[in-house]
């Protein structure tokens, strides 16, 4: 595998402010901060479709290479927001990663493994597209090869062999994402996390 890069659902976290982010840092500021840190990244749904062209271009001078940007969808794309991620992936290029489409109501017949040409991962319970799969806490995660969950178990053990379930399931060339999507997710947690990952060899 050439490399697996760690990230957070969201950069904008109140429980950063003062342990990750320093108290007078401007909230515009804190995105670069961020990625000088992570170089992978999930955007929730309802910020990223609200960007206008201006906001775009400041993210895109945000984001240095590499960088992972993934984008989070709750149903199948209407036009607006194919749109809208055609301009994201226009003005990001190869840091537009992919979309995490995470729903059990989507029809599979309706949904297309790329969006706006990035392709689709999709995270449910019951449903799964074809090709790669990997199963975590009750969830299915198919599609475009990343990892994605909403828990963490507790003991360093165990999130070892969460990395590693992950990793042995992945195509032997597939370099990818972890996404890490916990309410009140710590940055120690997201560290330990990113450092257990390189001292794997990932």
């Amino acid at each position: 595998m050439e490399n697996l890069t760690l990230g957070a659902k969201g950069w904008q976290r109140e429980n950063w402010l003062g342990t990750f982010y320093p108290d007078d840092m401007p909230e515009e500021w804190q995105l670069d901060y961020y990625a000088n840190e992570f170089r992978a990244l999930l955007v929730p749904f309802f910020v990223w479709s609200q960007w206008d062209d201006e906001q775009i271009e400041e993210i895109d001078g945000a984001l240095e290479n590499p960088f992972a940007c993934c984008f989070e969808l709750l149903d199948l794309p209407d036009i607006e927001v194919t749109r809208k991620l055609e301009s994201l992936k226009t003005v990001l290029g190869s840091r537009a990663f992919a979309v995490v489409l995470r729903s059990d109501e989507v029809d599979l017949q309706k949904l297309d493994q790329d969006v706006a040409g990035l392709p689709v991962t999709l995270v449910a319970k019951q449903s799964a597209l074809p090709g790669w799969q990997w199963q975590y806490n009750g969830a299915i995660v198919s599609g475009q090869p990343l990892g994605y969950v909403d828990s963490l178990p507790e003991t360093a053990k165990e999130r070892t062999e969460l990395l590693r379930s992950f990793v042995a399931g992945l195509p032997e060339t597939v370099g990818t994402v972890f996404l890490i999507d916990v309410d009140e997710l710590s940055i120690d947690s997201l560290r330990q996390m990113k450092l257990m990952a390189e001292l794997l060899g990932y």
